[in-house]
């Protein structure tokens, strides 16, 4: 679905810019009126595609975990790896190799 987004992402920024123009009328509801919100921000490519990232990431940990198989033994060495991917995208490699776990990481430090 986000990847459906990214795809008709410039078609909606041209949709809402022709409703503001008055080519078009204004659907008047709350899911126009958020989208105009989002759009106004220039992130919102961006924010699609680290969410987009970070699915494809958890994936594979999904399907492996969507089982009835006694997969509880496995969760907690996966969920580091999972966690520990997703930190490096956001947290500088020098900080989280002097960590000696992913808890000890100071995420509010903006020095990182």
């Amino acid at each position: 679905m986000c990847e459906r987004g990214i795809a008709i992402l410039h078609g909606v920024i041209k949709y809402v810019a022709a409703v503001n123009a008055k080519t078009y009328t204004d659907p008047g509801n709350k899911s126009f009126s958020a989208i105009c919100q989002e759009i106004k921000g220039l992130l919102l490519p961006v924010k699609l595609a680290t969410f987009l990232s970070i699915a494809k990431l958890l994936q594979p940990f999904l399907v492996t975990f969507q089982t009835d198989a006694p997969m509880c033994p496995f969760l907690h060495g996966d969920l580091v790896k999972v966690m520990k991917s997703i930190m490096e995208r956001f947290i500088k490699p020098d900080v989280l190799s002097k960590a000696t776990n992913l808890l000890s990481v100071d995420v509010t430090d903006d020095t990182m």
